[in-house]
């Protein structure tokens, strides 16, 4: 269980290091090419998908673990 929650601490700094990113992206975002700026939005968009199918992968294994 102890490793489980230092998964889900180790998530959660992923996440707010990507909200940090997109932040500074939004606040430069003038200064980005079109294509280039497109493509950094998408990858974060897909990081974040795969950010939140860990978590739930995380919490689903916690409710299991917690059930035994």
């Amino acid at each position: 269980m102890k490793t489980l929650l230092i998964h889900k601490l180790a998530l959660e700094r992923c996440k707010n290091n990507l909200s940090h990113l997109c932040a500074v992206i939004h606040m430069n975002d003038e200064d980005w090419p079109e294509s280039g700026g497109d493509t950094v939005h998408h990858l974060i968009t897909s990081i974040n998908r795969e950010l939140d199918s860990i978590e739930r992968g995380l919490d689903a294994l916690g409710e299991t673990h917690s059930g035994q």
